[in-house]
C-alpha cells in the first residue's frame, strides 16, 4: 500500500526543508501540482488496486506564487495516508512573490540609509542573504542600481514587483520540479515491476505533462529576466555616462 505524492512530499527529501515543505498548505499545493497515485493491496495474491488523482498543476503554482485561494482542491488525510480529501479550498495569505518582494523593499531601505550613513552597513536578514545567493536574477546589478538612486527604484521600467515575481518562480519551479521528477521516477519504477497498469501509465503520462508545464514558464521566465538585466544595465550606464564628466575629466 503507497499513496506516491506522501511518500515524497510528507517525508522531506528537498534540500530546503525548514520554509518549503514543513507547512501544510504548501504540501497540499505541492500535492496539487503533482497529482498522486495511490495503491491498495487486497489479498496477498491480488493484483494491486490503483487510485489516481490528476494534478491541477498551473492553478496550484499560480497560488503558490501570488497567493490566492485554490477551491477544488486536493488535500492530504493526515489520519489516513492511503486517502485523499477533495473539493477543498486552500487559501495561501502571502505568496514566495510577497515575501520576495518585503525582502527588495528591505534591502532599497538599507542600502538608503547606508547612503545617508556613509560607510555604516545594515544587517541583512536570512532571507535576503539567501535570495541574494541562491537566485540567478542580476540581483547584484539591481542593488547597485539601488546604490545610485538612494535606494528608490521608481522607474516603471524596473518595478520591483516585476523583479519578485521572476524570483519568486525560479525558487518554486526549483522544488516543484523536484518533486515531479522523484515521482515520475517512482511511477517507472512500478512498471518495472509489471504493474502495468492504465492508471500507472495516466499518471506517468500526466507528470511528463506537468514538467512539460513548468519547463515552458521556465523559458518565458527567462526571457522576462533577460529583458529585466538589460534595462537594468542600461539604466547603469546611463547614470554612469551622466555622472562622468565630459571628456572623462
Amino acid at each position: 500500500d503507497f499513496n506516491l505524492a506522501w511518500e515524497v512530499i510528507k517525508k522531506p527529501f528537498l534540500s530546503d526543508t525548514k520554509t518549503f515543505v514543513a507547512n501544510e498548505d504548501k504540501q497540499d499545493l505541492y500535492l496539487n501540482v503533482s497529482g498522486t497515485l495511490i495503491s491498495k493491496i487486497g489479498k496477498k495474491e491480488d493484483q494491486p488496486s490503483f487510485e489516481f488523482f490528476e494534478p491541477k498543476a498551473e492553478q496550484a503554482l499560480n497560488v503558490l506564487i501570488g497567493g490566492g485561494v485554490l477551491t477544488k482542491a486536493y488535500r492530504f488525510n493526515t489520519s489516513d495516508s492511503l486517502s485523499i480529501k477533495e473539493n477543498q479550498n486552500i487559501k495561501v495569505t502571502t505568496g514566495e512573490k510577497n515575501r520576495i518582494l518585503e525582502s527588495l523593499k528591505s534591502l532599497s531601505k538599507k542600502i538608503a540609509t547606508e547612503r545617508t550613513r556613509g560607510k555604516q552597513k545594515s544587517a541583512l536578514t536570512e532571507e535576503e542573504i539567501t535570495i541574494i545567493e541562491t537566485t540567478t536574477f542580476p540581483i547584484s546589478s539591481l542593488m547597485a542600481l539601488m546604490a545610485q538612486w538612494s535606494g528608490r527604484i521608481e522607474s516603471e521600467h524596473v518595478s520591483l514587483d516585476e523583479c519578485a515575481e521572476i524570483i519568486a518562480f525560479e525558487r518554486v519551479a526549483l522544488y516543484l520540479e523536484e518533486i515531479v521528477e522523484k515521482l515520475l521516477s517512482y511511477s517507472r519504477a512500478l512498471e518495472a515491476k509489471q504493474f502495468d497498469t492504465e492508471k500507472v501509465h495516466s499518471y506517468q503520462e500526466s507528470l511528463e505533462d506537468v514538467l512539460a508545464m513548468i519547463n515552458r514558464r521556465k523559458i518565458e521566465n527567462y526571457h522576462k529576466m533577460s529583458q529585466k538585466q538589460k534595462v537594468i544595465q542600461f539604466l547603469l550606464d546611463i547614470d554612469r555616462d551622466l555622472k562622468t564628466p565630459e571628456g572623462g575629466k
